[in-house]
């Protein structure tokens, strides 16, 4: 698995951000747009970054504190490049 890796931009079901597979990067568009949204336009670029992250990552997430840890590895990356906190709305 190299290091980069195609982002497709796709319509859900207003549930994710985003995610990946062995094929590249998964990212919902939805998310990004209209009032009431989650997650706005102006942190495509963090959730990018976030998701290449786990991309890249080799962790099995079968135990609890794995996933704490490559979550918040995503975050703490997306957020030292982009300067964009990860989650804010689910915080506050």
């Amino acid at each position: 698995m190299s290091g980069c890796a195609p982002v497709s931009f796709v319509i859900g079901h207003r549930n994710s951000g985003g995610t990946n597979s062995e094929n590249g990067l998964i990212i919902s568009a939805e998310m990004f747009a209209g009032t009431g949204s989650r997650i706005h336009l102006r942190e495509v670029a963090s959730a990018v970054i976030h998701e290449l992250i786990h991309y890249q990552q080799q962790a099995k997430r079968e135990h609890l504190m794995t996933a704490a840890k490559t979550e918040g590895a995503a975050d703490v990356i997306a957020e030292r490049i982009t300067g964009n906190q990860a989650d804010v709305d689910a915080k506050s």
